[in-house]
């Protein structure tokens, strides 16, 4: 629910504000991204190392971790992209003046960072947390009904995803034995 504000200098500085929070949170959701990418490349490294050594098991096991840490990457780009295009918004809203239609899309936005990324990944609620506590103190409704209902976006991790993930990591394997193996003489 939106409030229309009587007093735009108060509506002002709280907007202003919450686009500082979000910048904040833009910044500390812009290093845990970089963690989790490190984190995946490092998987890989180790993946392919394994697959050199022909060690299946345990690079079957690596695959399915990849794999849930690229569904956990892939929600975080979401929540970044989702606090982006909040923060623009609102940004808007600062240069443009008080419009009900740019308020309206803006409950939109909030409305799909919750349902997409903050019930999809526990992990990123506490920021969402912040982030309302901002958006509340413009009278802007964050809530939205129980879970119930709503379509979550949770994908399983299928074995076409690990298989897909081995298959690439024993490429690279082979590629690089190819490259430590000298060249035939006289080729």
């Amino acid at each position: 629910m939106i409030k229309k504000w009587k007093n735009e200098r108060e509506f002002k500085i709280r907007l202003l504000r919450a686009i500082s929070a979000i910048r904040v949170i833009e910044a500390r959701i812009g290093y845990i991204e970089e963690r989790m990418s490190q984190s995946i490349e490092d998987a890989y490294n180790k993946l392919i190392k394994l697959q050199e050594r022909n060690e299946s098991s345990a690079a079957s096991l690596l695959a399915a971790e990849i794999a849930e840490k690229k569904k956990v990457y892939e929600s975080i780009l979401s929540f970044k992209l989702g606090l982006e295009k909040l923060r623009l918004r609102l940004e808007s809203i600062r240069d443009v003046g008080y419009s009900l239609t740019l308020m309206k899309g803006l409950e939109k936005i909030i409305k799909d960072i919750k349902k997409n990324v903050a019930l999809n990944l526990p992990e990123l609620s506490i920021l969402y947390t912040e982030l309302e506590e901002k958006l509340n103190e413009l009278d802007i409704e964050t809530q939205i009904p129980d879970s119930e209902g709503i379509p979550l976006d949770i994908k399983e991790i299928t074995d076409d995803e690990v298989k897909s993930i081995l298959k690439e990591a024993s490429e690279i394997a082979s590629l690089k034995e190819k490259n430590k193996l000298p060249s035939p003489p006289g080729g």
